[in-house]
């Protein structure tokens, strides 16, 4: 997703930077880029090339003289360009999607909408698009960054890199979220939002991958946080991933940690999350019966996370009864493209209660779920596909390509 990746990061500490000609170098790029136009193009009988070059790189102070010039020639007004929101438009929208003020990243999207073209106004753009999982309108919006990421400044320019792992994430490609998060490790992260999305992306990241050595080395970094500021939501939520982790040899310490929770007292954006990770805790050892019709009965279901438990449960208990009604739902349930991980898993499971062929069923799996694993990463979703594909293949005497499994999956 983005060009010479290792060169963009060398630099991001190393090069020289003129913050007061970056807004300048941001538009008149982008401008020449546009309109097609090569560096000899758009600096005749204006500039050298040497110094558009190192313009456009925000290398050197800008020569107003000359970048008025620049502007003319591409049609655009050089007094009415404004370098003072910049900065503040960058750390405005990190603050707003560490704290998920959903309202915010929209009231930000409409301020920067039909604005002159700035690094800043692209970045809240992709965040919006991301927000709204309008992911086609979001690789739009971050073509435009790519171009010009060599005039970033730190900030943004590690804002940059989020915004390619939070995509990732976003469509459960944690493996290339897991190699971008690997390039940040060697940089200092100034921002404060920005370095604890970068922080929680790695957290969940390596949960999704079961790196836990990874995911053991961040949480012991992220528990020494002392922020006052930093929302209990998104701390619940956080540790809740780690008892998920441990819960397998620690349940009586998870299950007094998590049963201490007051839901009450945190705010509805975060409930649902906690609830997602608190039922997966309880199913390890509890009535997953009980559990199946408490999700029912709080219409939790209406999250296709919980209708993807509902299918985990009905595996699991092989319940006649149960997988009636998860039947009926899924019938019933409008899935969205976002939904697509989960309807797969739910039409997955009900598919292998009534698949009659064990080849037919073990073809399918093969060409639409294994074939899968590669680019999307879901724990509780993968564990039951890896199992039932094994257990089909050793059923069916493909030993060889039992061994073959084993040795790319089973780790």
């Amino acid at each position: 997703m983005i060009k010479n990746t290792m060169d963009f990061v060398a630099g991001i500490s190393n090069r020289e930077f003129n913050r007061e000609s970056s807004i300048y170098a941001q538009i008149l790029k982008n401008e020449r880029i546009k309109r097609k136009m090569t560096l000899e193009t758009m600096a005749k009988d204006i500039c050298s090339v040497s110094y558009l070059c190192k313009l456009e790189n925000s290398l050197v102070k800008r020569n107003d003289c000359f970048v008025k010039a620049l502007f003319e020639k591409v049609n655009l007004n050089f007094d009415r360009i404004s370098t003072d929101l910049t900065e503040e438009l960058c750390d405005e929208i990190l603050k707003a999607v560490f704290l998920r003020r959903e309202d915010e990243v929209e009231r930000l999207f409409d301020k920067v909408d039909g604005l002159p073209f700035s690094s800043s106004s692209e970045i809240i753009k992709c965040f919006y698009y991301l927000q709204k999982r309008d992911f086609e309108k979001y690789k739009e919006e971050f073509k435009l960054l790519e171009k010009i990421k060599f005039t970033l400044a730190e900030t943004e320019a590690i804002t940059l890199l989020y915004l390619v792992i939070l995509y990732y994430m976003s469509i459960y490609d944690f493996q290339k979220a897991y190699e971008y998060l690997t390039l940040l490790d060697i940089l200092n992260i100034e921002n404060k939002e920005l370095k604890y999305l970068v922080s929680e992306a790695n957290l969940y990241t390596a949960f999704h991958l079961k790196n836990y050595k990874r995911f053991f080395l961040v949480y012991n970094q992220y528990e020494k946080i002392t922020d006052s500021g930093y929302p209990t939501g998104r701390r619940i939520i956080n540790k809740m991933l780690y008892n998920v982790v441990i819960s397998s040899e620690y349940l009586g310490y998870v299950l007094d940690d998590v049963n201490s929770i007051n839901l009450e007292d945190i705010p509805q954006t975060y409930k649902l999350d906690i609830m997602y990770y608190l039922l997966q805790i309880k199913m390890i050892k509890g009535d997953k019966k009980e559990l199946f019709w408490e999700i029912i009965n709080n219409t939790f279901y209406y999250d296709s996370r919980f209708l993807g438990l509902l299918a985990v449960i009905c595996y699991l208990e092989n319940d006649e009864e149960l997988y009636k009604r998860l039947l009926e739902l899924a019938e019933k349930y409008r899935f969205l493209e976002e939904d697509s991980i989960h309807q797969r898993f739910v039409f997955f499971v009900l598919l292998y209660k009534t698949s009659g062929s064990n080849n037919d069923f073990l073809r399918y799996i093969k060409e639409e779920i294994i074939s899968k694993l590669d680019n999307e990463s879901y724990p509780i979703y993968d564990d039951i596909y890896k199992e039932i594909y094994l257990r089909l293949l050793l059923s069916t005497s493909k030993y060889k390509e039992s061994f073959y499994f084993l040795e790319k999956f089973i780790k």
